[in-house]
């Protein structure tokens, strides 16, 4: 188990170490503007 401060608040998650900061985030709940990666446009000028 794992405590950290988010916005003033302290939040006990627990999570495979494997994980992704942004990933734990979203899974409970937390954070869900923020984006993984880049959208990059493909041969056809279209985001993905």
């Amino acid at each position: 188990m794992t405590t950290l401060k988010l916005n003033g608040s302290d939040i006990s998650l627990s999570y495979v170490p494997r994980t992704t900061l942004l990933d734990i985030l979203h899974q409970h709940g937390y954070l869900f503007g923020t984006k993984k990666g880049a959208r990059l446009p493909d041969s056809h000028g279209q985001t993905y």
